[in-house]
């Protein structure tokens, strides 16, 4: 229990000496500082996000042109080889005339 103590009065003792260090010239200096750098990281987190959020949308938007390019290809291929079965079958099945049947 005393060493609870100790530590309230101890924590106690550092923050008065903290505020009234900031109270002063230089501690009005160095929590000046403190908060032009904390808003300059703020912005520079800002200017990275926003790059990302530009990088990642404009890999997204080929990945998708990509992917449809893709369909459209395999669609026409399937398209064509289901003609070329189609006309195979019956030039296999009537015996022929390839002109007649596709």
């Amino acid at each position: 229990m005393n060493k609870f103590i100790a530590g309230v009065i101890l924590g106690a003792a550092a923050g008065a000496a903290l505020t009234a260090f900031l109270q002063t010239e230089k501690g009005k200096e160095i929590l000046g500082d403190m908060k032009d750098a904390a808003g300059d990281a703020s912005d520079n987190i800002k200017s990275h996000w926003t790059n990302f959020e530009k990088d990642l949308n404009s890999i997204l938007k080929k990945g998708k042109q990509s992917a449809l390019a893709t369909m459209k290809l395999v669609s026409r291929r399937m398209l064509l080889l289901t003609v070329r079965i189609y006309c195979t079958k019956n030039i296999l099945t009537h015996g022929g005339n390839f002109l007649f049947f596709c």
